[in-house]
């Protein structure tokens, strides 16, 4: 695993790749090495975090310093794990915005008893906004999330549970599938990436039409696609 700051996009680093005892750890660029890998060791209090590098466990000295150590009894070396939940809270509204601040929206408004909707990006609204107010929720059993329109109660779903690049996101009725769960992930400068839970395809559109009216689709991270997203509290 690495371990990143969502607001950064800064992960943990054991300082200079070293592997001796009381190495400082630190945030710092991704860089793919292993002194920014980490393995999970599961006990009966919680986690020991092994550096991939040197299998010396992230420790907490009495200064309430974070470094790496052998087994000691003198440093606390077990860690809790719990749901991260500063990137957004659930419930809350939000608009979600491209890098060229675009907001998701569902096209043609909303009406009563709606049970479809088609997902597009479109000017940002501050008001009369609500076909573009989303919320998380987050499932349990599966440990991903759910995007849902708040007005109309209708997901984020990929279409026809297809696996298909290309294929259009769009909003329907709760079901339970695959293909309405999706990972939250952190990038750089605070953003976010979804990882469709049926495909590992992730939450895009096309570089090639990012004006309005451009349908959201499920793509590999690839040059050709835009598939990171911001959040903004939605008034």
């Amino acid at each position: 695993y690495k371990i990143i700051n969502p607001l950064s996009g800064l992960a943990l680093d054991v300082s200079g790749g070293s592997s001796a005892n009381d190495t400082s750890v630190i945030v710092w660029p991704q860089n793919n090495q292993c002194n920014q890998r980490w393995d999970f060791r599961e006990t009966a209090e919680g986690y020991m975090i092994l550096s991939s590098c040197s299998n010396k466990k992230l420790s907490l000295n009495k200064d309430n310093r974070i470094i790496m150590r052998e087994a000691d009894d003198n440093y606390y070396q077990t860690w809790k794990i719990e749901k991260y939940t500063d990137i957004f809270r659930e419930g809350v509204a939000y608009q979600i915005l491209d890098d060229n601040d675009m907001a998701i929206d569902v096209s043609g408004g909303l009406s009563d008893n709606m049970s479809f909707g088609k997902l597009i990006t479109y000017a940002r609204k501050t008001r009369d906004n609500e076909n573009q107010k989303f919320s998380f929720i987050y499932d349990e059993l599966s440990q991903t999330y759910y995007l849902t329109n708040q007005a109309s109660q209708l997901y984020f779903d990929v279409e026809g549970a297809s696996v298909k690049t290309g294929t259009k996101v769009i909003l329907y009725n709760k079901n339970g599938g695959c293909n309405q769960k999706w990972i939250v992930h952190s990038e750089q400068e605070g953003k976010i990436s979804l990882e469709s839970k049926c495909s590992g395809k992730y939450l895009s559109i096309s570089k090639e039409n990012l004006n309005y009216n451009t349908p959201l689709v499920i793509s590999d991270k690839d040059n050709s696609h835009t598939s990171q997203w911001r959040l903004m509290t939605a008034q």
